[in-house]
């Protein structure tokens, strides 16, 4: 039989503690310790995606146009494999004629530029992990970073989606919601209020 001391309160979990993502929906020592925009890990997030990326470099996906450059990589492996046959068809890239459709080209690592700009997006939060700003204002930073690295690096990439003017991709339209989302995000939280408390609790005076 359980012990109704142990007992959780579901409605008092879930309804009594306010989030940047609409109406209070969850409050715990768990969720505020995951919680990114209410906790330092927010700068954990950069670090993770740094990381995460070197698992698409090893697997050979998510790499660039065709690229000559002395950091080209070929990926005869690849997921695809970043053949002439498999860039033509899969990602509407142009070869000169007379290339075999298995010839294997190289292309821009376009996982390595996530790592690299992904650590920098780590270095950067770190910088301004005291901030005096409310809150959660360390999590609009994110966005805001998150969608600019991921717009710039799409220019690179090999994608078969460049439907929209100036060749955009459609990640680049999320990534623009992404990082305006972040800038909006940080306006709102960039003050202290009541309603909105600083990273770092009010001491109260010892009498």
């Amino acid at each position: 039989m359980a012990n109704s001391s142990m007992k959780v309160n579901t409605t008092d979990w879930l309804t009594a503690s306010p989030t940047p993502f609409g109406p209070p929906f969850a409050v715990s020592p768990l969720y505020d310790a995951i919680n990114p925009a209410t906790s330092p890990n927010t700068i954990a997030l950069a670090a993770a995606y740094s990381v995460g990326r070197t698992g698409c470099w090893a697997v050979g996906d998510d790499y660039g146009r065709p690229f000559n450059g002395p950091w080209a990589v070929m990926f005869p492996e690849g997921a695809p494999p970043s053949t002439v046959g498999n860039m033509s068809r899969m990602f509407g890239v142009t070869f000169p004629a007379g290339m075999s459709p298995s010839e294997v080209v190289a292309v821009h690592p376009t996982q390595i530029y996530e790592v690299l700009m992904g650590f920098i997006m780590f270095l950067i939060l770190w910088r301004y992990r005291d901030h005096k700003h409310a809150v959660g204002w360390l999590f609009g930073f994110y966005c805001l970073l998150a969608g600019l690295e991921r717009f710039t690096v799409e220019f690179f990439r090999a994608k078969d989606d460049r439907f929209f003017a100036g060749g955009l991709t459609s990640a680049q339209l999320i990534a623009l919601g992404f990082a305006l989302f972040g800038a909006i995000w940080m306006y709102m939280r960039k003050d202290v209020t009541p309603s909105a408390p600083g990273i770092y609790p009010k001491r109260v005076a010892a009498r």
